[in-house]
C-alpha cells in the first residue's frame, strides 16, 4: 500500500468519491508506482526507516547522518576485528543526538578516533501522519496526470479537470501546471539525499 500519500486524496482530484471503489486497484497501482520512483529518486524511503552508516573516525567530534530527520540513534559502536565483523557497543552516555539548521548529527566527546572504524544505526525519516505536505501533493497530482493518460478516451481527465486538481491542492501556480516536470524537480532536489 502506498505510504506518502493516501487514495483518498488522489480521488479526490480526480473526481471520484471516496465511496466509489471502482477504480481503486488502478489508482493504487498508479500511486505505488509513482512514490518507488520519487523514493529512487531522492535516494531514501521518507517513511520512517532504519539506517546503517560505517565510518572511519576522523578526528572530529561530530558526524553528519546521511538522512534525516532523525528520531531516534539505536546505538554506536567500534569495531573489534575487521576479521570476524565483531564491534563493541559505545556508551549511550559518550554521545547526542543534536540538529541545527535542518542538519542532525552525534555529537561525541573528544573526537572520533583516526584509526577507528564506527557502525551508527539509526532511525530517520517522517511517520505517515507526518509526511511533508509538498510530498503529498507532488505524489497526489502526479497520479492525476499519469490518471489523466490512461485509455479510454472517458476514463482520462480533461486539462481543465487536472488544473482544478492542482487549484484544490494549493499549487496551480501557471509554472506549475505548464511545467509539471520543473515543478517535480523542484521538490525532488528538495528532499535528495546528497552524499557526503
Amino acid at each position: 500500500m502506498p505510504t506518502l500519500c493516501n487514495l483518498e486524496t488522489v480521488k479526490h482530484f480526480v473526481g471520484d468519491a471516496t465511496v466509489d471503489t471502482t477504480n481503486d486497484g488502478v489508482l493504487i497501482g498508479l500511486l505505488e508506482a509513482i512514490e518507488k520512483e520519487f523514493i529512487a529518486d531522492v535516494g531514501w524511503s521518507i517513511a520512517t526507516a532504519s539506517y546503517t552508516e560505517y565510518f572511519d573516525g576522523n578526528g572530529k567530534t561530530e558526524k553528519t547522518f546521511g538522512f534525516g530527520p532523525v528520531t531516534a540513534i539505536t546505538s554506536l559502536s567500534t569495531q573489534n576485528s575487521f576479521a570476524d565483523d565483531t564491534w563493541t557497543a559505545v556508551d549511550t552516555d559518550n554521545y547526542k543526538l543534536r540538529s541545527s539548521d535542518g542538519r542532525y548529527y552525534v555529537k561525541y566527546p573528544g573526537s572520533f578516533g583516526g584509526d577507528t572504524d564506527y557502525r551508527l544505526i539509526y532511525v530517520a525519516g517522517y511517520a505517515d501522519t507526518a509526511i511533508p505536505e509538498d510530498i503529498q501533493r507532488l505524489i497526489a497530482l502526479w497520479t492525476v496526470i499519469e490518471w489523466s493518460q490512461l485509455p479510454p478516451a472517458g476514463k482520462g481527465l480533461l486539462p481543465h479537470q487536472i488544473s482544478r486538481a492542482f487549484n484544490a491542492a494549493g499549487v496551480a501556480t501557471t509554472e506549475n501546471f505548464a511545467k509539471p516536470e520543473k515543478w517535480r524537480k523542484k521538490i525532488v532536489d528538495h528532499y535528495r539525499i546528497i552524499p557526503q
